[in-house]
């Protein structure tokens, strides 16, 4: 069984574009990242916590807007939104 870790790297792998501008320059760098998971299991607020380049940042964004909707966090037995930061380590092939 995959985890949800094993499940988000494959997803952006596999949706991630590299921008021609940021590999022409040869721009590599970690992407921080912020968004929640609303009571409705959907990715709500992106935002870039520390970007690398601007093309690379608009991708990380892209991909992330893509994301299946989540099982929502729950408290007590109700819905609530959850915050989620995370690195995403951008490389060219």
């Amino acid at each position: 069984m995959e985890c949800f870790n094993q499940k988000f790297a494959k997803f952006f792998g596999e949706n991630f574009v590299y921008p021609s501008d940021a590999e022409n320059d040869n721009i590599e760098g970690i992407v921080y990242a912020s968004f929640t998971v609303g009571r409705s299991g959907k990715v709500e607020n992106i935002k870039i916590t520390k970007g690398v380049h601007p093309s690379i940042d608009e991708e990380v964004i892209r991909v992330l807007n893509l994301l299946p909707d989540f099982i929502p966090g729950t408290q007590k037995g109700v819905s609530v939104p959850v915050s989620y930061n995370i690195p995403l380590n951008c490389k060219i092939k």
